[in-house]
């Protein structure tokens, strides 16, 4: 917990007297602050103070408070001999201040979402054999007085639900370490996504968990960015009295984001859609502006930003799942630093929250790994990029930067998910084969095929379907081109 000092001029007095003084919730023991940037810290105070802020115990730097606010910006701190050891961080202002300890320098990744970014550890098929991994408090006391061990430099902050209609001042939370008494409540995909960072990186990392299950990508908005497009202007119009909270436009990004604004990121990773897959177009406008959002109000037009497709769900439902499939994939092509997780393979038919969330993690994990950490890891799912009326009978499907071929689930059964659509636009399954990097899908009725599409369904789970390096391919829907186009 923090610890707040006053001194007082009258030392045998026994007076309670309530401090003035105040840092950002998001300030506090344990905390991680991300290595190689600029430190942001700010708080309020009774007045127009004087405020200093000391590194351990090194003033770096110093501020006046305007209207009882104040900010200042730490010089970017590097990893030390050992990552895992602890700092303080003190804030001093007249006779008050505020020490936080046992603060880290690593990497800090902002996790956030709808329910299955929300979905905690203990409800997930990996619970036991993670939290057997945890240390306790007094393991984790005792080691600090000479090193870290890695798996204890995980710590995660949950931000508390918040839906506002204005910017928020704070949020409520603070950072908690890795341990049993508290992993179990900690969001899975984050912890098992942290996790694996601090395999491969052996640095300390920060999860920053802000969530809300049911919610839309609307409400993790500023209005600013909302008004620029149609459908956010109309829902800023609304009489949003009668929503749920976690649907309120820019409601949840003014309470569970605005406050966080200046924290330094190593980037973000994101689970969300289920909410909006009722609106797959207006979804592809909106999302890939949320992400162009984040990054202004975080400072980085080039945040790395890592997001997960939806999984499989729902036997025999309607198209509403693949279209906001397709939503995401075209964001990822749209959206410079950015990569999806494929998981159309380990979802769950039956229920919209599937357990496995640490293969989620996993993958998240493997994007953030390659593209931000540059780590020679198999990454990216096949992503098909051109369909080409290669012959009279044949479409070619290619795919992009293939580093392995292309095998079904069971080698030994037919590739199955695959179907082509004549002019009249009505798609009917196909037989297709992996062949090296490309699928030859084979075409049998009139005219020529003019579309194709693989797992075009809500839960393709039963299907034989695609992987190249153990990823699945993922779901989509392509134009064919015509032979003429493709001399």
């Amino acid at each position: 917990m923090r610890t707040f000092t006053l001194i007082s001029l009258f030392a045998l007095s026994h007076a309670t007297f309530a401090a003035d003084l105040e840092v950002a919730s998001v300030f506090s023991d344990h905390m991680i602050v991300q290595e190689g940037l600029p430190i942001q810290v700010w708080g309020w105070s009774a007045g127009d103070d004087d405020v200093q802020v000391s590194w351990d115990g090194a003033i770096l730097a110093r501020t006046v408070s305007k209207n009882g606010e104040w900010r200042v910006s730490l010089p970017a701190q590097a990893y030390g001999e050992n990552p895992f050891d602890a700092h303080s961080i003190t804030i001093a202002s007249g006779l008050e201040s505020i020490e936080l300890s046992d603060v880290l320098v690593g990497e800090v990744w902002l996790a956030s979402g709808q329910s299955n970014m929300s979905w905690p550890l203990r409800e997930t098929n990996a619970f036991e054999e993670t939290s057997a991994r945890a240390a306790t408090v007094g393991e984790i006391s005792e080691a600090r007085a000479t090193t870290l061990p890695p798996i204890r430099g995980l710590r995660v902050f949950t931000v508390s639900r918040t839906s506002v209609p204005l910017p928020a001042r704070d949020v409520v939370g603070d950072w908690r370490l890795f341990t049993v008494a508290n992993c179990s409540d900690f969001t899975a995909v984050g912890t098992y996504f942290g996790l694996d960072l601090l395999a491969a990186l052996d640095k300390p990392i920060g999860i920053l968990h802000s969530s809300w299950g049911g919610s839309r990508v609307e409400a993790w908005m500023s209005p600013g960015a909302l008004m620029e497009h149609a459908e956010g202007r109309s829902q800023l119009q609304l009489d949003v009295s009668s929503f749920p909270d976690r649907h309120k436009p820019a409601h949840l990004s003014n309470g569970m984001l605005s406050p966080l604004e200046g924290l330094s990121l190593a980037g973000c990773i994101w689970y969300q859609g289920e909410s909006n897959a009722r609106e797959p177009q207006a979804y592809g406008r909106l999302f890939p502006a949320m992400i162009d959002d984040w990054r202004r109000r975080f400072g980085d037009g080039n945040l790395p930003f890592y997001f997960v497709q939806l999984a499989n769900f729902l036997p025999g439902g309607g198209s509403d799942w693949p279209e906001l499939r397709e939503a995401q994939r075209n964001t990822l092509s749209a959206v410079a630093n950015s990569g999806m997780a494929v998981t159309i393979d380990v979802g769950n038919p039956h229920d919209i929250h599937p357990r496995n969330k640490k293969a989620v993690g996993a993958r998240l994990a493997r994007l953030a790994l390659s593209g931000t950490y540059q780590k020679d890891v198999v990454a990216n799912a096949p992503l098909p990029v051109r369909a080409l009326h290669s012959d009279k009978n044949v479409c070619t499907v290619l795919f992009e930067d293939l580093g392995a071929t292309l095998t079904p689930s069971d080698p030994f059964a037919p590739l199955e998910g695959f179907e082509l659509a004549g002019k009249d636009g009505v798609f009917h399954p196909a037989t297709a084969g992996a062949t090296g990097g490309v699928v030859l899908v084979v075409w049998v009725g009139e005219g020529a095929p003019m579309q194709v599409r693989y797992c075009w369904q809500d839960d393709p789970s039963g299907l034989n379907i695609l992987r190249a390096d153990g990823l699945p391919v993922s779901p989509f829907r392509l134009s064919v081109e015509a032979p003429s186009k493709t001399k």
